[in-house]
């Protein structure tokens, strides 16, 4: 048996094409030639090793298989991970979407509290540095009221910016009324940052945001975003993973994942017993930010 600290799952990034790949074909013909397997090992130096399970389908394709046989597909994952005493499954963020039906039976790790800790990391070394004028938060945000919350700490004024508003309405009311944060809500306004201002993007965000004024800090922490880590990121790509930051972040974030700490509830479903602070924490302890952190 492989002795192995994590497992990735992904997929093909491009849908295949051709006459077995319709769905009545693809139905019958996954279970038998379609499956999960590991296709290669990863190695991150001084995190970990683990190895990458690949389903050779794009995500069109899977989504376009029944739902019984993606649940079959699934079952196989989990048999991969059991064999190999593994109970975190770091998954390519793209699939979020897609595979959350089956955060139920699986322990699926997106990298999203990972992102929340390289988020606030980025934010406190840029005020311990600097004047920090405004921090916005760009992008798609769910789930990210714990990140606000604690930003709020530092005692500058936080501006949350997306494409709808109306989804953060509720957040932004709780934190600026019964909490009584300096935060605001609206569109994004790039046109109204400053010198001095602390950008974060998530996701959802155009890379035209990117060339900004100087004297503004803008980090980019969507999917695609690459070069953070050069180091970390050639590892994975000498394992045949795409190095962008929607592989990187869910991998790192088993990595750093306290043992024991995400356990079944009586309602056998995940219960997270942890927080984007105890990750935040283990990496710089480990000194894993000073991959990500400006060396000037």
């Amino acid at each position: 048996m492989l002795n192995l600290d994590f497992a990735f799952f992904n997929l093909i990034e491009q849908d295949r094409q051709g006459l077995i790949y319709r769905k009545y074909f693809l139905d019958r013909l996954a279970p038998l030639i379609f499956t999960p397997r590991i296709q290669r090992l990863i190695e991150v130096p001084g995190l970990g090793a683990g190895c990458n399970i690949h389903l050779p389908l794009g995500g069109g394709n899977f989504m376009n298989m029944h739902k019984e046989i993606r649940g079959q597909m699934m079952d196989k994952t989990r048999d991969i991970l059991q064999e190999l005493n593994i109970s975190e499954l770091a998954v390519d963020r793209r699939l979020k979407q897609n595979l959350q039906p089956w955060s139920k039976k699986l322990s699926l790790l997106f990298g999203d509290q990972f992102i929340k800790a390289l988020a606030y990391t980025f934010i406190k070394e840029s005020i311990e540095r600097n004047a920090v004028r405004k921090i916005i938060l760009i992008g798609e945000m769910a789930g990210a009221e714990d990140l606000l919350e604690t930003v709020t700490t530092f005692r500058v004024p936080i501006s949350i910016q997306t494409n709808v508003p109306a989804n953060y309405e509720l957040m932004t009311y709780r934190l600026l009324y019964e909490k009584g944060c300096a935060i605001s809500n609206s569109f994004i306004k790039p046109q109204e940052w400053k010198h001095g201002d602390v950008v974060i993007a998530f996701d959802g965000v155009s890379s035209r945001f990117s060339m900004v004024a100087p004297g503004i800090c803008y980090r980019s922490l969507t999917y695609e975003t690459q070069n953070l880590a050069p180091e970390l990121e050639a590892y994975l790509d000498r394992g045949g993973i795409n190095p962008q930051l929607g592989t990187l972040a869910p991998i790192l974030e088993s990595c750093l994942l306290p043992a024991g700490e995400m356990l079944p509830n009586s309602e056998h479903q995940l219960n997270y017993q942890y927080t984007f602070l105890t990750i935040q924490q283990r990496g710089q302890q480990m000194g894993l930010w000073e991959h990500f952190l400006d060396k000037a």
